[in-house]
């Protein structure tokens, strides 16, 4: 069964890495997986693109099959914010199913029996519901209260109805409901409220006569239960789990024995187990060098696909469930799988695949074939494949003689003695990961001279736990020398301009380390770049909104507790040292951005100003916490371009 858990904006990994949020890394001098389409002969001519060259490539999410198996719903960015469309696999043609301007909507489902569509809208921060589009094409809102948000979970074993979570009886848990498709019409709707979920659990898992509920129970982020809940008694039993491990619920088998989970008991890395319930034992399916991060099972459960988080690309592995038998897929190109989906006849599978110079396609596997097919093909035709950047995966010493993985990404054709200004790239997300993927800002980065490294700082995943957990407790301070060791190790290249190395990153984490690192390291970057980053972890913290109640206690661990380690939490918060920044900043802030408000962004600005720092200040007034509009993260990007080339390059108000 897929596991829905909580989405937070700030995207702690909450199973095993990957998601979201979520992650890998390296250990490599070289690029161990390269994009077989590339050509390397070829590389030997240099030619600079427009940025919006390199946006000019739609990204793709959350593919599924219609019932017939001849269409694709799809979700995509083609028009500037993401809608639903449909895909025929016979004629390739693309069709609008919504056509939202302001709000972004992602298909969720065709209806098992017909073509009617579920998708999900998001209506404001932490606010979404679910949709069904009619035939007619007119739409109907199921989860219609204003306050709550809802997340399609999956459909019954009978198809006559599905199952989603919602917060609306108390904003702080998501319970689980059923809503009979028969009864979609009625007014008011009349979902059944299947289980209250008072305790925080996540939703794991459910048998087919929805008595029994596989639940998960988070503590820290390598500290998480499975417990068995059977509705007719109201019994909860703890059935996998101890102090000193993670697991996760990812299936249930087909005659419904034994669940599927994925754990990292005695070990570095998540691998799949599975518990027999009438036996009571647990027993080792697949356990590779790397962390498992999610297990998909086509609907007979005749076949699971693994995805392992491998040198920063989630690699694609796929078995008979009868005799765990590996199924090669032939001519499966080099990348990061995502979104893997199983048509109903259980003929073919779908899946996105991403690397570094190509947006993620859309590819289909045919079981009676045997053949893979790639269906999309997303970069920008104006753009010659040759001249995008592939990474070196490399590792440099930090300050404690840790070894810190990264990407560095160079331009192609450097010339002898050339020095290049640089940017550390510092990933989005607390615990997440910089992967080997399709990123246009970097692109155009590397297209137009700059060399980037992309930092896996300590607290990353994907590197095993013991790396996972070496920031608990210390972000803002030790991870905060992890960048700085990269700028040093960007230093000893021989080609990168030393005092012309920046440090940009967006997201809460993301954003927070370049203006941290500019307010308690002043000397060591030239500039810093902040998109939509935490200025005040205190108040972040302090103010956690009702729906991370269950994982609380784990940002606490990460960070630190508000009421017992404030003036920590007031050491690592940049808004109260911003007289100490002496180098040029740019900040890009969401009005609406209920993590980093507003008021404490204007704060900063006002003291740079009074301070009279070279600042650029950019307020997008229908964005909260990331760019949910192609348009705007267009415009952010030319203005840190025109920012970044002032003062690393000397060229003011020059951008391609």
């Amino acid at each position: 069964m897929d596991k829905n858990k909580l989405a937070t904006e700030i995207k702690y990994s909450l199973r095993p890495p990957q998601r979201i949020a979520l992650f890998t890394m390296l250990a490599l001098l070289t690029l161990a997986c390269r994009p077989d389409a590339i050509d390397k002969s070829l590389k030997n001519t240099s030619k600079q693109y427009s940025l919006d060259d390199f946006y000019n490539a739609p990204y793709l999410k959350k593919p599924s099959f219609s019932p017939k198996g001849d269409k694709i719903l799809i979700s995509s960015n083609k028009n500037g914010i993401f809608n639903a469309y449909e895909l025929s696999l016979q004629t390739g043609t693309l069709s609008p199913l919504t056509a939202y301007a302001t709000n972004a909507a992602y298909g969720i489902s065709y209806f098992p029996e017909d073509e009617r569509i579920l998708y999900s809208l998001e209506l404001g921060a932490d606010l979404s519901h679910i949709f069904v589009r009619h035939l007619d094409g007119t739409s109907t809102d199921v989860t219609p209260d204003s306050t709550s948000k809802a997340m399609f979970y999956k459909w019954s074993e009978d198809k006559q109805a599905f199952y989603y979570l919602c917060n609306k009886r108390d904003n702080r848990y998501f319970d689980i409901y059923k809503l009979r498709i028969n009864n979609l019409n009625a007014k008011p709707l009349q979902p059944e409220l299947l289980f209250e979920n008072k305790d925080g659990y996540e939703i794991e898992g459910m048998s087919k006569d929805e008595n029994y509920l596989a639940l998960g129970k988070i503590y820290t982020k390598n500290n998480a239960d499975i417990y068995l809940h059977e509705r007719k008694t109201g019994k909860t039993e703890k059935i996998v789990g101890n102090s000193a491990s993670a697991n996760y619920t990812v299936g249930v088998s087909k005659d419904e024995a034994e669940i599927y989970y994925l754990t990292e008991e005695e070990s570095e890395f998540f691998y799949l187990k599975t518990y027999n319930f009438k036996e009571r034992k647990h027993q080792t399916l697949t356990k590779e060098n790397w962390d498992i991060s999610e297990v998909h099972f086509s609907p007979q459960k005749t076949y699971h696909a693994l995805l392992i988080n491998e040198d920063a690309q989630t690699k694609l592995k796929l078995y008979q469930n009868a005799d765990n038998k590996q199924i090669k897929i032939p001519n499966l190109p080099c990348g990061d799988v995502s979104m893997v989906n199983f048509s109903r006849d259980e003929k073919q599978m779908c899946f996105l695949l991403n690397n570094p110079v190509c947006p993620n396609d859309l590819y289909i596997y045919s079981f009676e074939n045997q053949e893979l097919r790639k269906v999309t093909d997303l970069v920008n035709s104006k753009i010659d494949r040759n001249q995008l950047a592939e990474p070196e995966f490399v590792k440099f010493p930090s300050f404690d003689g840790l070894e810190i993985p990264a990407l560095l990404y160079k331009p192609l054709h450097l010339k002898e003695n050339q020095q290049i200004p640089a940017i550390v790239w510092v990933h989005g997300s607390l615990g997440g990961q910089c992967r080997a993927t399709y990123t246009p800002m970097i692109q155009h980065l590397v297209n137009q001279g700059y060399a980037v490294l992309a930092v896996n700082n300590r607290g990353s995943f994907g590197y095993g736990k013991t790396f996972s957990q070496a920031d608990d407790g210390k972000v803002g301070v030790v991870d905060l020398k992890d960048y700085i060791a990269g700028k040093e190790f960007l230093e000893k290249t021989g080609y990168v301009k030393k005092g012309k190395i920046g440090i940009m990153g967006a997201g809460a984490y993301g954003g927070y380390i370049p203006l941290a690192a500019l307010a308690f390291a002043p000397t060591e970057f030239a500039v810093g770049v902040d998109l939509f980053g935490v200025a005040n972890w205190y108040r972040v913290l302090k103010s956690v909104p009702a729906s991370w109640t269950p994982i609380k206690e784990m940002l606490y661990k990460e960070l630190g507790n508000p009421t017992t380690d404030s003036i920590a939490l007031h050491q690592k918060s940049p808004l109260f040292f911003v007289s100490e920044i002496t180098q040029p900043l740019m900040i890009v802030q969401g009005a609406n951005n209920p993590r980093v408000p507003k008021s404490e962004t204007d704060q900063v600005v006002k003291e740079l100003k009074l301070n009279k720092i070279p600042h650029k200040y950019l307020v997008f007034s229908d964005e909260a916490y990331f760019f949910s509009k192609k348009e705007n993260e267009i415009k952010a990007h030319k203005e840190i371009m025109k920012f970044l080339n002032e003062f690393l390059k000397g060229e003011p108000n020059q951008v391609q």
